[in-house]
């Protein structure tokens, strides 16, 4: 029984040569050679199974098929859709996935057919073991795909936040990173905006909002600093940690924020941050203080505090 995969295509292979440098003549007095630098290695392209308006949710390629689960063009890290290309030119299949979380660093995608179903299962690398996708046929009989490579912009954070210095920022409370709560939005050309969720507290979650862009070898990962608005005027935000319940738009390219300063949400911070280049630019603060009389109102009708001027809508 021959198992079919879904499958993109292959990813071109460049190669550089060069000249070797001309050997003098024994007489002359060789002349001292500097070796240019080591060209900096290009990016490398992901297979594109996720749309542009997808974020990629995890991706992996064996010997036999390359396979992406894709995120909602709203974000999140819930896949809705599972695509595969096979590399010997053959039909893949295209899943669209019920809307339910699955466990950290698991993606599971279940295919019908004639004979039954066939479960497609990638699991990241845990510990010592590398990721591997497990194909359980309608017999019952489980097929093995050794992965060689393995890109998750959640997950990837999620196990490596130490490495790479996220979550690191908020006192002295230990980062706990096994939950659902983190979000992945897409932003083009293999770059992701990952919101990592340090700790869940009680009614708000502490948050750090970093930049993600999938290399050959180690994954970039980058910092997202804010400004914050105190004593009257904006300012950098003294740490990176975004305490409350923010989300972004990828429309705007606006991160919403409300934090609260007690359970009910009567008081707090609303604010809005646009993504310009590396960094979150504040466009709206507003503060509500608590009191006895506070009445529960919309954030968004918060007192005022700071407004930046209006900027023409780019297109």
């Amino acid at each position: 029984m021959k198992l079919r995969y879904l499958i993109l295509g292959l990813l071109p292979l460049v190669m550089a040569g060069g000249c070797a440098p001309a050997v003098p003549p024994e007489s002359a007095t060789p002349t001292p050679v500097t070796p240019p630098p080591s060209p900096t290695p290009p990016k490398a392209a992901l297979p594109p199974l996720c749309r542009e308006s997808e974020p990629l949710i995890a991706l992996a390629q064996t010997e036999n098929v390359d396979l992406a689960f894709c995120g909602a063009p709203e974000g999140g890290t819930t896949p809705g859709v599972y695509r595969s290309r096979n590399r010997d030119g053959s039909p893949g299949v295209e899943l669209e996935l019920p809307q339910e979380r699955q466990p950290p660093g698991e993606f599971v995608a279940i295919a019908q057919t004639k004979k039954g179903s066939v479960r497609y299962q990638l699991l990241a690398p845990r510990g010592d073991t590398p990721a591997q996708l497990l194909i359980t046929l309608p017999d019952g009989a489980v097929v093995r795909e050794a992965v060689t490579r393995f890109v998750s912009p959640v997950d990837d954070v999620r196990r490596n936040y130490q490495r790479f210095k996220v979550c690191q920022s908020d006192g002295d409370f230990v980062p706990d990173l096994d939950n659902n709560e983190h979000q992945v939005y897409g932003l083009g050309q293999n770059r992701y905006l990952v919101l990592v969720v340090c700790r869940l507290a009680a009614y708000q979650a502490v948050t750090e909002w970093v930049l993600y862009e999938p290399s050959a070898g180690e994954p970039r990962v980058m910092p997202v600093p804010y400004e914050d608005f105190a004593d009257g005027r904006v300012t950098a935000a003294a740490d990176r940690v975004m305490v409350g319940l923010p989300s972004f738009d990828p429309m705007t390219q606006v991160v919403t924020n409300f934090q609260k300063f007690r359970g009910p949400g009567d008081c707090g911070i609303f604010t809005r941050h646009r993504l310009e280049g590396t960094k979150l630019t504040l466009q709206e603060f507003r503060l509500r203080e608590c009191d006895a009389t506070t009445p529960r109102t919309d954030p968004t009708q918060f007192p005022l505090l700071f407004s930046a001027p209006s900027q023409p809508q780019s297109r």
